[in-house]
């Protein structure tokens, strides 16, 4: 390829945004750092590493096998017996 692309007419695609969303997650302090430092030896953001790896097991379809922590169930209103 010989010729060099122009690309003062591109434009950016107006659909890109609509690819991702921003999602609130519960980390634990040891899980954040582990995910900071493998993120600073990429030389990238703890969020886009998180991201890549997600991404990862998605495509791998990985499921992890484990089993749940059974969760309490809150009382009803007004039922004070313990």
């Amino acid at each position: 390829m010989d010729k060099e692309l122009d690309w003062s007419k591109a434009q950016k695609n107006p659909y890109f945004e609509a690819l991702t969303r921003p999602v609130a997650l519960r980390l634990g302090h040891d899980e954040i750092a582990w995910f900071a430092e493998l993120a600073e030896d990429a030389g990238m953001k703890p969020e886009e590493l998180m991201s890549f790896y997600l991404r990862d097991a998605f495509f791998r379809k990985y499921k992890l096998e484990f089993d749940p922590p059974r969760r309490k169930r809150s009382k009803p209103d007004g039922d004070t017996a313990k």
